[in-house]
């Protein structure tokens, strides 16, 4: 399997696991307020939760300086779990970044030469 497609298999298998623990905080936040306790109760903790989530958008995008969308976070932890896999792969990703640019290539044009058939090139 190819670098960038274990990458991508990695970043959905994380995105799914989000969204797991979603449904999981709102099947637990319906139980304690309709089941255990009341939304008297359970108004504070949601408030939190949120402003929770909030934060952590905000702390994203001063750490990152991108707005924090899926798309932006999506395409983040794809660069990440790709660098991470050239690495274990022992490709010198910088070496490559010099080639690039001796050659005066950018990475699409580079994947179009080496995965493209040579007719659909022209």
């Amino acid at each position: 399997m190819q670098v960038h497609q274990l990458a991508h298999q990695q970043v959905r298998k994380i995105l799914w696991c989000g969204l797991g623990y979603s449904v999981v905080q709102i099947g637990l936040f319906i139980r304690l307020t309709f089941w255990e306790f009341s939304w008297d109760m359970m108004e504070p903790l949601t408030f939190f939760a949120t402003a929770n989530g909030r934060i952590v958008g905000y702390a994203y995008f001063l750490l990152t300086s991108r707005d924090p969308t899926y798309q932006d976070f999506m395409k983040m932890l794809f660069l990440s779990r790709q660098m991470k896999l050239l690495k274990s792969r022992k490709f010198d990703v910088e070496r490559f970044k010099v080639l690039e640019r001796k050659w005066n290539m950018t990475s699409s044009s580079f994947f179009l030469v080496c995965f493209l058939p040579r007719e659909r090139i022209d």
